[in-house]
């Protein structure tokens, strides 16, 4: 058996409800920011538009004034650093394992150097490398070849049920993550 993890929700922890505040803080605006934030972040994650053009978007959408693009930046990203300490000490075990995970490029870099960790997985596939994003079939096919895995043989894990549904349409056998208590 071969393993594929999802980074948010599973490894690293999910923006808390401070992070979000903090965000919508510097942008200027309240809870209507996340169906936004969400909308765009597709494109955001697979690289097809840049940190600026993607802040851009959402500022335009919610039709805010004219805030701090590289504070944003950075207090968006500081809210997705937190690993899940349980999980991360639990996988180290795994082998063979691999990554799938929609990211940013600026994030994956600033998760890439906090989690050194991350260096003992196989193989990892990240949207911002990839040029497709979850629950794109091409992004599960992409991160199989690299973990060297047929579907048949990878065990999926991820949160997201859409992206668990994907992966099951293609053969891998899928795991919706609630905790660590779905790896046993």
């Amino acid at each position: 058996m071969k393993y594929l993890f999802d980074l948010y929700g599973v490894l690293l922890k999910t923006q808390t409800d401070q992070a979000l505040r903090n965000l919508e803080e510097v942008l200027g605006c309240g809870p209507e920011l996340w169906p936004v934030y969400w909308q765009f972040r597709g494109d955001f994650d697979a690289g097809r538009v840049s940190e600026e053009e993607y802040w851009e978007l959402v500022r335009a959408k919610l039709d805010l004034p004219t805030f701090d693009v590289v504070k944003a930046i950075e207090v968006d990203y500081a809210g997705w650093l937190e690993e899940d300490p349980e999980m991360v000490e639990r996988v180290k075990s795994i082998k063979p394992k691999g990554l799938l995970s929609n990211i940013p490029a600026g994030l994956a870099r600033r998760v890439l150097e906090k989690h050194t960790w991350l260096q003992e997985f196989d193989s990892i596939a990240m949207s911002c490398d990839i040029g497709v994003e979850k629950p794109n079939s091409k992004a599960y096919e992409i991160a199989l070849e690299m973990l060297g895995a047929t579907p048949e043989e990878t065990l999926f894990f991820d949160d997201n049920e859409a992206n668990v549904n994907a992966a099951r349409e293609l053969g891998i056998q899928a795991v919706l993550f609630t905790g660590i208590e779905d790896l046993k």
